[in-house]
């Protein structure tokens, strides 16, 4: 089980870009095997950056986390494209565990000043 305070869950409809929104994507294996539909991201908002795409893979399957370190988007084919043959090794995702993504959460992301070292 992954446990960080920091993280959210935003629903996949909410996150809009150049594809629209990312409801309806697929998430797919190298092969093109299908392993489900995008269901939404699991965001750091202080770090702005996606760490996770839940996956539902549909019926009475447990919604699975997928890290986003091996996956492509493609826009074109409305899919998500994992480095992965299955998704069994990928923690289940609770939705206990992530609070859903606020407006205290976009206010972090956009003020929050990161420190470097050079």
């Amino acid at each position: 089980m992954i446990e960080d305070p920091r993280l959210r869950y935003i629903d996949a409809g909410h996150v809009e870009g150049r594809a629209d929104d990312l409801s309806g994507f697929e998430v797919v294996t190298e092969a093109g095997r299908k392993l489900g539909a995008l269901d939404g991201l699991i965001v750091d908002p202080p770090e702005r950056r996606i760490k996770y795409f839940v996956v539902y893979p549909g019926g009475l399957g447990r919604r699975r986390l997928v890290p986003v370190s091996s996956a492509r988007l493609d826009l074109d084919r409305r899919a998500v494209e994992v480095d992965l043959e299955t998704d069994d090794d990928c923690p289940a995702f609770d939705a206990r565990t992530f609070p859903r993504f606020s407006d205290a959460d976009l206010l972090a992301a956009m003020f929050h000043r990161a420190i470097s070292i050079h």
